[in-house]
């Protein structure tokens, strides 16, 4: 019977840590990234808000301490312990910082329309390949440098809705004012042992990518993000055990086993359209969305309502909540859910078409 040869697994293990040493920062910035994956929650969980608040805190202190040009060991008091760390250093900056990008990377994919989350994505996509393969055009501390300044900031501009429970443009604007604030604190207390210009062109660069964003409705609207959104002949609000539910009654070909909505939408004389949606807040969140009802006419896109939908936050799976219309046209339709600053949270797409009175119709019934 064979047994375990320890000394020579361990030599097998040294040997594919040296080899495999040059991908150490991809290895754990994936790394990283999968962890968060698999850990990360709500915008306003406790323990992932104090997760991030750490990993910013190891992130940013080891760039700090690589931007003055020092080591671990040279500002620690000598120790086993820091000088093992001390061999780490690298690969736990970029685990830290691919958990970190991965956090925020998923917040704004999740927060808007799918075509202004792509941007954000091919941005730090972008960021994330200048940083492996790094061109010999750019400073080798460069894109470490705009990747901190990202998650930094990005970390600001999520926080600060968050904390005051509503979205608008004071909030944003305060986010963007804390990140600057903390680039101008650091710059000022540490002068003398970094090269200020650089630094500054980052923030000064990225305040003006983030605010251009908002400013052209394109920045996805965290904290908030859409659960569900979709068209219906009938919704109810009712209650089953004591507790509040959504019945929404739908149709749809039965070849469309896969959908819970009333598409086409088969209008007879007496039918209303109403969307129901869920939308995620965070806990003491208390703000107003609108329910922008869009008819595709032969001059293109008109919008023909805008409802408001007071939301509060805490639930888990979202807050629910509904509009009708009941007067309409056939045709083409969209429905936009935006903030009271015009941020699209999401959309749903549908056709309406028109049935005799006596056509029969079967809804099903689902339950939120």
């Amino acid at each position: 019977m064979k047994t375990l040869n320890f000394a020579s697994l361990k030599e097998s293990t040294s040997n594919f840590w040296h080899i495999s040493k040059p991908y150490h920062a991809l290895i754990f910035f994936i790394a990283g990234f999968l962890f968060d994956i698999l850990t990360l929650e709500e915008v306003d969980d406790m323990l992932t808000l104090v997760s991030q608040v750490l990993y910013l805190l190891v992130a940013v202190g080891f760039f700090l301490i690589n931007a003055e040009g020092k080591t671990l060991t040279s500002i620690l008091p000598s120790h086993p312990l820091i000088t093992k760390l001390s061999v780490w250093e690298e690969d736990i900056f970029h685990f830290a910082l691919g958990a970190l990008l991965n956090a925020f990377t998923l917040y704004f994919f999740k927060s808007g329309s799918l075509i202004n989350s792509l941007i954000f994505l091919f941005f730090m996509s972008a960021l994330l390949l200048l940083n492996e393969f790094r061109p010999a055009f750019l400073k080798h501390d460069l894109i470490p440098a705009i990747l901190i300044h990202t998650c930094l900031i990005s970390f600001t501009v999520i926080l600060a809705p968050t904390l005051l429970g509503h979205m608008g443009t004071i909030p944003f604007c305060i986010g963007i004012f804390v990140y600057l604030a903390l680039i101008a604190l650091w710059l000022k207390i540490r002068k003398e042992k970094i090269t200020i210009r650089p630094q500054i062109i980052i923030a000064g660069s990225l305040a003006v990518f983030f605010l251009g964003m908002y400013v052209f409705r394109i920045f996805p609207p965290v904290p908030l993000s859409l659960k569900k959104i979709g068209v219906y002949h009938k919704v109810e609000k009712v209650q089953i055990d004591g507790q509040t539910r959504y019945l929404t009654f739908t149709s749809s070909p039965w070849w469309k086993f896969w959908s819970d909505q009333s598409q086409p939408f088969e209008a007879r004389p007496s039918d209303q359209v109403h969307v129901f949606t869920r939308i995620f807040a965070p806990g003491g969140f208390a703000d107003t969305v609108y329910l922008e009802w869009w008819w595709k006419g032969a001059k293109g896109w008109m919008r023909t309502d805008r409802i408001p939908l007071t939301i509060t936050g805490g639930r888990r799976d979202g807050f629910r909540g509904y509009a009708y219309k009941s007067n309409y046209d056939i045709g083409e339709w969209k429905v936009l859910i935006t903030t009271s600053d015009g941020l699209e949270i999401g959309r749903t797409f549908f056709d309406i078409k028109k049935v005799e009175a006596d056509h029969n119709v079967n809804l099903i019934t689902h339950q939120f």
